[in-house]
């Protein structure tokens, strides 16, 4: 999959949440709660980071920093999309 093919995805998978949201009766979230988000995944990444450096425990730390680097990604992607 090239990098232009994973961007639509991520483009095509915020357009489903934004329906999910609609339908939920919650506001979509605009950049500004992409950014947010980012933020705490970025903050989540740390925590691995520092997990895998031997400074906190965390269990199954190395699927879920798979985890946060493709939510850092995610956001990054749609923030540019957006911007």
């Amino acid at each position: 999959m090239t990098l232009q093919e994973l961007q639509q995805r991520a483009m095509d998978i915020r357009s489903l949440f934004a329906e999910f949201e609609k339908q939920q009766g919650s506001p979509e979230w605009g950049i500004r709660e992409i950014m947010d988000g980012f933020v705490g995944d970025v903050g989540d990444l740390m925590k691995l980071i520092m997990a895998q450096q031997g400074l906190r425990q965390i269990d199954g730390r190395d699927e879920k920093l798979a985890h946060e680097l493709a939510d850092c990604l995610w956001c990054g992607t749609i923030a540019q999309a957006r911007h």
